[in-house]
């Protein structure tokens, strides 16, 4: 019974704290809701302000894509307009290229132009020896070899005749003809004659015998000299260097027929294809163009030292001359002493068409280029040469250091021109420059079109390097003639150096040959 006074005293005690506390908890209330509703509007200001700034960042963004795309578009537009421009990669010649056999020229020429040397593209009964996998197989009963060396030599041993020929499947690797580093390495194609003496009639051909064929190839004179050299329908893989082919020592005879470029694994882009000089006889037909570009020239040509009198010359005749950026080919001397171009130089069915517009670098010179042949005479005819980027044609001398004149005083000593078309619209360059030849022949038939000028007699150029203008120029007919009033025809300025002139008629009419 004692114990329920202490129950009700502790009831009483609760009833007074709760009643105590019922208006302390009201207040708290307000003050935590005021504290909460504080909160939630710092946390929308936050909430407001984050979203501005991210608006903000997308409006940047959106400025930004809508540059990138204005600048995207406008690259798009000059691409689309190269790719107008160049058209279908390739184009074709104006007539098929002609034989090779040394027989006559397809189309009846109104001069007389050199026939090409007569030759042999081998076919698989022609080959001595056939290269597949490394392996060297030979076809007249003897033992098999493991390099051209070896296959070369036993041959030579053998007394077969002149040349020896490989027939390639795959990869035949580095040839050098003449040797290299020493006689007996592996990639080195030489031999002694019967003194004992390195042979002076090294000699031998490689043909392709399947799509996937290719050379790496090279020649110098260190253990002999290579009389003839002929390569046929196969690609030219170029060694680790800045040329494709280097080979500036000399040669005879060098054909190359139906071949085309491939870069080395370790080079993205060759300056130069085929860099060689002092050859007695050049013959470059039916080059092939597939895909290799060049930073500079397909062909860079050095001082052909043939004898008319014994068929030597250049002929550079029915190729597809796409790749090359600065040139198609050129054509020049080479400095230090060594001898100058001379013998005829037959240009002749060559085809391109958006030469130039694969390459980013706006570094080009002519398609077509002869620098200086103060012995040779040019003929140049059923070229076409169209879409280029920059100038079809250039046939003119070079600079004081380089400059070599015949002993009437030209750089060039003839040029005859029938037959070809020249279009170079949208270019910064003429469409053709012929300067410094000291007899330059217009015989017809050939078509003109550029977007600064149809052709330049005497560029300025040239006259400042070397103070010299054409001498003879002929216009054979007066059809001819009037075709070329017709044409933006331009000479240098005197009054204006560096600057040409529109060439007045009564000057051309002055070259007209009836």
């Amino acid at each position: 019974m004692k114990k329920f006074p202490i129950l009700l005293t502790l009831l009483a005690v609760l009833g007074f704290v709760l009643g105590m506390s019922a208006p302390l908890s009201g207040s708290m209330s307000q003050d935590l809701s005021r504290v909460e509703q504080a909160e939630q509007e710092e946390d929308l200001d936050e909430q407001v302000r984050a979203r501005l700034e991210e608006i903000q960042r997308l409006q940047r963004l959106a400025l930004a894509n809508a540059q990138r795309v204005e600048r995207l578009n406008q690259e798009v537009g000059v691409l689309v307009e190269r790719m107008r421009r160049r058209g279908p990669r390739g184009g074709t010649g104006t007539t098929t290229p002609p034989p090779t056999q040394g027989t006559a020229w397809p189309d009846a020429l109104p001069f007389d132009a050199p026939l090409m040397p007569a030759y042999k593209i081998p076919t698989l009964a022609d080959c001595e020896w056939t290269v597949n996998n490394g392996l060297f197989t030979s076809t007249r009963g003897l033992p098999s070899a493991s390099n051209v060396h070896d296959a070369y030599r036993a041959s030579m041993d053998a007394a077969h005749a002149l040349p020896i020929t490989f027939g390639v499947y795959g990869n035949m690797g580095w040839v050098v003809g003449a040797g290299i580093y020493n006689a007996d390495a592996p990639q080195s194609v030489t031999a002694k004659d019967s003194t004992g003496a390195w042979s002076k009639s090294l000699s031998f051909e490689i043909v392709g015998l399947s799509e996937t064929a290719e050379v790496t190839l090279s020649w110098t004179t260190k253990f002999g000299f290579v009389e003839r050299l002929g390569v046929f329908n196969i690609g030219l893989r170029g060694e680790e260097s800045s040329h494709a082919i280097t080979a500036n020592d000399g040669i005879g005879t060098a054909i190359f027929d139906g071949c085309w470029f491939l870069t080395h694994p370790n080079v993205q882009m060759h300056a130069s294809g085929i860099h060689t000089d002092k050859w007695q006889t050049l013959v470059l037909r039916n080059w092939k163009f597939k895909g290799t570009l060049l930073r500079e020239h397909l062909f860079y040509l050095k001082s052909c030292i043939g004898d008319p009198a014994k068929g030597g010359g250049t002929w550079i005749v029915g190729n597809n001359l796409l790749g090359g950026n600065r040139s198609g080919f050129q054509l020049r001397p080479e400095i230090k002493g060594n001898p100058v171009p001379q013998g005829p130089i037959v240009i002749a069915y060559n085809f391109a068409h958006g030469y130039g517009w694969d390459h980013p670098d706006a570094d080009g010179g002519g398609c077509l280029t002869t620098w200086i042949g103060p012995y040779s005479t040019n003929y140049v005819f059923k070229n076409k040469i169209t879409n280029a980027r920059y100038s079809c044609l250039v046939v003119s001398g070079q600079g004081t250091v380089e400059n070599y004149l015949s002993p009437t005083g030209f750089p060039i000593q003839g040029l005859h021109l029938w037959g070809n078309t020249f279009e170079n619209n949208g270019a910064n360059r003429a469409c053709a420059t012929v300067s410094a030849t000291e007899s330059v022949h217009f015989w017809g038939s050939d078509t003109y079109e550029g977007s600064v000028g149809d052709l330049v007699l005497d560029n300025p150029w040239s006259v400042g390097l070397n103070g010299v203008l054409n001498g003879q120029v002929s216009i054979h007919g007066q059809g001819v003639l009037d075709y070329m009033l017709g044409l933006d025809v331009r000479t240098y300025d005197p009054a204006n150096p560096g600057k040409t002139k529109q060439m007045p008629a009564s000057q051309l009419q002055s070259y007209l040959v009836e």
